[in-house]
């Protein structure tokens, strides 16, 4: 056994470690510090797995079969080993075994900074791909095997023997060219809040726009859809285009160990969309830097800088009057504004691989963003003067503040290989403070629809009692500054590809101000848990691995819209009132 004690010098601690482990059997002793230590593992146990898996690797070991004996048993026993421990035990050690008996002496292949896990100008490259998208046969292999993978690993390790420089280990790697250039063209119908659709996109893509695998993405992308009946209906159509650039490393201050330890991209976009309604016309201009990383099995994205610029230039006279009036609460939303945020999410799932492995699993996300507070910092420190309505500008237009909070939870247990039990909860919250009364209308929550409460349409409940009696999608007035949403559901695989679905949803919107075109619907500890709705239904699914047809039909169990506390249990159902059909590509969460 080897001891490595804090110091050498207390012998007492020594004398009776030794005591209390030579009754279990062992009757050698190695005391030694850590630094020797890991020097001598590096040679004696990581360097023999490294040349182990090499040897297992080559085309040769595969006919082995009748052809080895005892030697070739000794040398490949420790290739099996599990390779996130083995892994992280290489990249802790790694300065050891570069240093050790055997220096790597062949460097990065990457002419500029490595885009993978490793140093810059090291001589260690380690690849570790994501596996969602391997093909199938691969999946069925490894999980066949017990051995499911959700990453693969890959290491070139060139090596040179201190004592004997001739003696090297020649490696032949393979590889196939991406395609530099691709050109990607889609159509898809959309159904939204009972109003059909259709939008097309096309897009091009760069693969290694600078040599040094950054990716060049420009998409132009439009929409038509039809709103009200087929007999009297009227149109809406977008159109926008966006274009970005992803860089393989981050572009930012780190340390080396988290730079060693972390993959990582820098993403720099820009926007820009034209929304034509039967109410409005409204202008939406963006840009922003996003880093995104993967440390272990979770994804970490920060917004460095997001920027939007919202310009509405044309409104109907009805508009005006409904939202835009002096004394109105919730104009804001509808006015020319600017928008400067920042934030930070995380996304993590103990999920091996995405269609074939039916071990349970949960998913997790959560992420934080503020707008405005550099910005009311600055005004407030050169005394800038504000507008009429008591609001502070940058170029004539006023600019947002708020801080916003979301987490969503799912787990999905897996009763038996065809049938699985998924629960959701999710809860978001925004406050608008300092230079704004009210959210943007992009920032706030709405409910209903096909990934909400689909019982009902969207944007068809809430917020709190509110209930919208108007006959039309009333887009302002059912939102909120708070959202929360609770979901069972029950899957059960049926034949071929069709899955069917037994769901249970419970959820609403509330406002954090009591604005008076929103009547009942503020949060009140008091009051919000009588205000949760509640809705079952069933649903059908075409699930093709790669992507999900979806249709469900949810009906009303408990209404909080309804002013007599009685008719809120809904048990006289009528098609109108109380059942709403969706349909979707992917599942809800």
């Amino acid at each position: 056994i080897i001891i490595v004690p804090p110091t050498r010098n207390d012998i007492d601690l020594l004398a009776k470690v030794k005591e209390m482990l030579s009754p279990l059997g062992f009757g050698s002793f190695n005391i030694t510090d850590a630094e020797f230590h890991d020097a001598e593992i590096a040679y004696t146990s990581q360097l023999a797995h490294v040349v182990s898996n090499a040897f297992v690797k080559s085309p040769a070991a595969q006919t082995h079969k009748g052809y080895s004996a005892g030697s070739y048993k000794d040398l490949t026993r420790v290739a099996w080993l599990n390779p996130q421990m083995w892994a992280e035990l290489f990249l802790e050690n790694q300065d050891y075994i570069d240093k050790g008996k055997f220096s790597i002496i062949s460097p990065c292949p990457h002419t500029k900074e490595c885009c993978m896990d490793g140093r810059k100008g090291g001589k260690w490259c380690h690849f570790v791909l994501n596996t969602d998208f391997a093909p199938k046969k691969l999946h069925k292999l490894s999980d066949k095997a017990g051995l499911p993978k959700d990453r693969a690993s890959l290491s070139f390790v060139f090596a040179q023997n201190f004592e004997n420089s001739q003696n090297n280990l020649d490696a032949q790697i393979i590889i196939t060219q991406n395609k530099p250039h691709t050109i990607s063209a889609e159509i898809e119908g959309t159904y939204s809040g009972g109003d059909l659709g259709i939008g097309a996109a096309i897009g091009y893509k760069n693969n290694n726009i600078f040599q040094g695998s950054e990716i060049l993405n420009i998409n132009v992308n439009g929409g038509y859809e039809a709103i009200g009946s087929l007999s009297e209906y009227q149109s809406a159509w977008d159109i926008g285009g966006e274009a970005s650039l992803t860089f393989p490393t981050l572009l930012m201050p780190m340390t080396k160990d988290f730079k060693r330890r972390s993959t990582g991209t820098t993403e720099i976009a820009t926007s820009v969309n034209f929304q034509q309604r039967p109410e409005y016309q409204r202008n939406i201009a963006g840009a922003g830097i996003k880093y995104n990383w993967r440390w272990r099995r979770i994804n970490f994205t920060f917004n460095l800088l997001d920027l939007s610029y919202i310009y509405l230039p044309y409104m109907t006279d009805a508009f005006k009057d409904k939202y835009m009036k002096p004394t109105s609460s919730i104009r804001f939303s509808y006015e020319d504004h600017f928008i400067m945020r920042w934030g930070f999410g995380i996304n993590m799932s103990n999920r091996r691989n995405m269609t074939f492995n039916t071990s349970s699993f949960y998913t997790f996300r959560a992420n934080v963003r503020t707008a405005g507070n550099l910005l009311y910092g600055i005004s407030h420190l050169i005394n800038q003067q504000k507008n009429e309505d008591g609001v502070y500008e940058i170029f004539n237009i006023q600019y947002s503040q708020f801080a916003k909070a979301d987490i969503d939870f799912a787990y999905n247990w897996y009763v038996t290989e065809k049938s699985r039990f998924v629960f959701h909860t999710g809860l978001g919250v925004g406050i608008p403070y300092g230079n704004a009364s009210i959210l943007p209308f992009e920032e706030r929550y709405y409910s209903g629809g096909a990934n909400s409460m689909r019982g009902w349409s969207a944007r068809r409940l809430g917020p709190g009692n509110f209930k919208n009696n108007s006959g039309s999608i009333d887009f302002m007035k059912q939102s909120g500054d708070i959202k929360f949403d609770l979901n069972l559901e029950a899957r059960f695989r049926l034949i071929w590809k069709l899955e069917a679905a037994l769901f249970l949803d419970a959820g609403n919107i509330w406002t954090i101000h009591d604005y008076a075109e929103q009547p009942t619907g503020v949060f009140l500890w008091s009051e919000f848990y009588k205000q949760i709705a509640c809705n079952y239904g069933v649903g059908l699914r075409l699930d093709f691995d790669f992507f999900v047809i979806r249709v469900d039909m949810g009906i009303k169990l408990y209404d909080p819209g309804y002013p007599i506390e009685s008719e809120r249990w809904r048990t006289d159902l009528t098609w109108k009132n109380d059942f709403a059909l969706h349909f979707a590509v992917g599942y809800p969460f």
